[in-house]
């Protein structure tokens, strides 16, 4: 796998990442062949756990898994929503397991929450001055046609509640 994120319906964190909204819609895009592919999604079909979320607790204490919905989303995404908000504070590991599913997942992610929720997706607050139009050349890596040009629109940050 390539990539596993995991965060709010918009901001996306990385491994480690602290102050993880407690309501996560989590992520993770599997690359591969087409056989690859319908081998995984066969599993998940028949209803195997891709994604799987554990609380971290004290050393001897059990850890249920956590309940939540998994989606598809398109050919290489899988989307786990967890059914309850996650506790605030919180460490967690995440585990995303690819098309080879065995007792050890492809990748393990750990996260701690913070005390916010994503409750509305976010807002753009600025005037038409914030905005920056920028244009030139194409990258060097672009097949493009002679004479032409760049276009690119720079926003300031949306504003998130998460």
């Amino acid at each position: 796998m390539t990539e596993h994120q995991i965060g709010g319906k918009t901001e996306l964190h990385a491994d480690g990442a602290d102050f993880v909204v407690r309501n996560p819609i989590i992520r993770a895009r599997y690359p591969g062949d087409e056989a690859d592919l319908a081998e995984m999604w066969a599993r998940f079909d028949a209803g195997e756990a891709l994604i799987t979320l554990f609380e971290d607790v004290e050393e001897g204490d059990p850890v249920p898994r956590l309940a939540g919905t998994l989606e598809r989303g398109g050919d290489r995404m899988l989307f786990f929503t967890p059914t309850e908000l996650l506790k605030s504070g919180a460490e967690y590991t995440l585990k995303v397991y690819d098309r080879d599913r065995g007792a050890v997942p492809s990748r393990n992610f750990r996260f701690k929450t913070g005390v916010n929720s994503d409750t509305g997706p976010p807002t753009l607050n600025f005037d038409d001055e914030a905005m920056t139009l920028v244009t030139g050349d194409p990258p060097e890596a672009c097949d493009y046609p002679e004479g032409s040009v760049s276009v690119g629109l720079v926003l300031p940050p949306a504003q998130d509640d998460g």
